[in-house]
């Protein structure tokens, strides 16, 4: 016998929850839902009267973008005002900042997708070279190995944040928050706080 729930189960799950739970299963979670629950889903917002992208958001999620919808979310990221400067004097793009820290015997590196604009971008970077030359070396063995990696790819950073060419960081970000994006589309407000909760 299957244990996944009833149809019936799914519909009286979803009546449950609150309008914000979901806006969110359908803007973020709706990948990993069978057909019927999807379809469900689907009726439970149009019954709320919440169907303002969220269905379009529901299928990005489930059929992925195509690439003149990509390219279409591309362009509108990239009009945001910077999520760091609130500058609309340069279209934004994204790189992923690397940074290593080493403390005797304990290394972290970490990385991490910043989106803003380009002189955003440069400053972020040049703090994490920086961050990286003074704090990355002092353990043995793997601040040695990490750290010159990480510089290096901050190095290559600063060329991609000064290209006029959106970076692949940006594409994955945007394919990857695609359902969000769409559900937001053009409101400007929303979507920088989202760039920047999804980021942080």
């Amino acid at each position: 016998m299957s244990n996944e729930p009833s149809i019936e189960e799914i519909r009286k799950n979803y009546q449950r929850l609150p309008d914000k739970k979901l806006l969110e299963l359908a803007s973020y979670d709706a990948t990993g839902l069978r057909p019927e629950a999807l379809q469900a889903l689907k009726e439970e917002i149009k019954v709320r009267g919440l169907d303002k992208g969220l269905n379009a958001a529901i299928d990005v999620q489930t059929k992925g973008l195509n690439p003149a919808e990509l390219s279409a979310l591309v362009s509108i990221v990239r009009k945001t005002p910077c999520p760091h400067s609130q500058s609309k004097n340069k279209a934004l793009n994204a790189i992923q900042v690397n940074a290593v820290k080493s403390f005797i015997f304990l290394t972290t590196s970490s990385r991490k997708t910043v989106i803003g604009c380009e002189d955003c971008l440069l400053k972020i970077n040049n703090k994490a070279i920086i961050t990286t030359s003074l704090l990355g070396w002092w353990a043995i063995p793997f601040g040695l190995f990490r750290t010159p990696v990480a510089i290096f790819k901050n190095l290559q950073n600063s060329e991609k944040a000064k290209s006029i060419e959106t970076t692949d960081v940006l594409n994955s970000f945007v394919l990857s928050h695609g359902g969000a994006l769409v559900k937001i589309g053009n409101n400007e407000s929303e979507l920088l706080t989202f760039i920047s909760d999804a980021t942080s």
